[in-house]
């Protein structure tokens, strides 16, 4: 296992490798997995031109602008289009800047609604909630940030009204991070982690009114923990014309059928009707297994998590025990006991 430019997932490698029956190398052409961070890298080329085909790497070329919100956006679209298919746990969607005329009037004729309906603003590159704020008329959406500072390119989506929350006194709004392995692009292969996260706001929720609609503590979340396995339709839409082939036809086919697998977050919301919505797709999600903690100075130490820990070495190590057959750098199967190669994942779709 080479971890030469694994960056975020040095950690949880390092956490795994034994058990997963890996030595690491100092070159990567003895590697039998390549772990790369990032999915674009100069790097990550060379390494799809020079390893064996036996070997995997962490990353499929593409898959950071695929999951772009408004390629996902984009990439629904076409899906719907191509198959008469309506994907409605996706909020209705607007692509900024090319789709703000219909956005626009979708907005004029909200303003004159008594009980208007509520709008999200996201840019399509961020994360950690940047750059996120409320809209309900035509002026919100012009004095957006995002607008103002000329931010490329952005998504506005229909904001749930109803979300589920925490029994009361907390009333807190909460939302989930479910592990997403794509082991295969042709044919598709997904498996879903049985394991996930939950993220709680810091603070009751409150719905969203003028008088509370620029006020950040609406909309923020804060990380904690869970278990919860729920859903992954997403992905075909994802890489719906939007995956780039790698360097030559050789490495092209061996990547897009298992040589390169990647590991998604998806960010879903339940609401109070238990319906199940997918809010956004991460294909960088975090693997660090500590978190920052800040101390009566408001100075932040990193410390470890042990619930960060044990989600995302089974999000890895069930995601390698699935690339590899089960199998260590020798080729022996290392079963870790439960149902079938990995008892962590479960087979939610292949196709041609």
């Amino acid at each position: 296992m080479c971890l030469r430019h694994a960056s975020g997932l040095t950690d949880v490698a390092l956490a795994s490798r034994e058990r997963l029956g890996f030595k690491l190398c100092a070159k990567s052409d003895n590697a039998t997995i390549h772990v790369h961070a990032i999915a674009t890298s100069n790097a990550m080329e060379s390494d799809i031109r020079h390893m064996k085909a036996s070997s995997k790497v962490s990353k499929i070329p593409g898959s950071s602008t695929a999951s772009k919100k408004h390629v996902l956006a984009e990439g629904f679209k076409r899906c719907e289009a191509l198959t008469g298919q309506t994907f409605d746990f996706w909020p209705e969607t607007w692509v900024l800047p090319s789709e703000a005329p219909l956005l626009d009037a979708v907005l004029s004729k909200n303003k004159r609604r008594q009980k208007k309906k509520t709008f999200i603003i996201k840019p399509s590159c961020g994360s950690q909630g940047e750059g996120i704020s409320l809209l309900q008329t035509p002026s919100d959406l012009r004095s957006s940030p995002l607008l103002s500072l000329g931010r490329g390119k952005s998504v506005v989506q229909s904001y749930l009204p109803s979300p589920l929350l925490l029994p009361p006194p907390s009333n807190q709004k909460f939302d989930i991070r479910v592990y997403v392995l794509i082991a295969s692009v042709e044919p598709l292969k997904v498996y879903l982690c049985k394991e996930g996260l939950v993220r709680f706001a810091t603070q009751a929720y409150e719905k969203p009114l003028r008088k509370n609609l620029h006020d950040a503590s609406t909309i923020s979340l804060k990380t904690a923990s869970l278990l919860k396995p729920v859903l992954t339709s997403a992905t075909a839409a994802m890489f719906q014309g939007s995956c780039s082939r790698p360097p030559n036809s050789t490495s092209s086919s061996t990547i897009l059928a298992g040589g390169g697998f990647q590991i998604l977050g998806l960010d879903l919301l339940i609401d109070s009707t238990f319906k199940v919505w997918l809010l956004e797709v991460n294909a960088n999600p975090s693997m660090r297994l500590d978190h920052e903690v800040y101390g009566d100075l408001g100075v932040g130490v990193h410390v470890k998590s042990e619930v960060d820990e044990f989600v995302k070495t089974k999000v890895w190590e069930g995601a390698i025990r699935i690339v590899t057959d089960g199998r260590n750098r020798n080729g022996r199967i290392r079963n870790d006991g439960r149902d079938g190669i990995c008892g962590d994942y479960l087979n939610v779709g292949e196709g041609g």
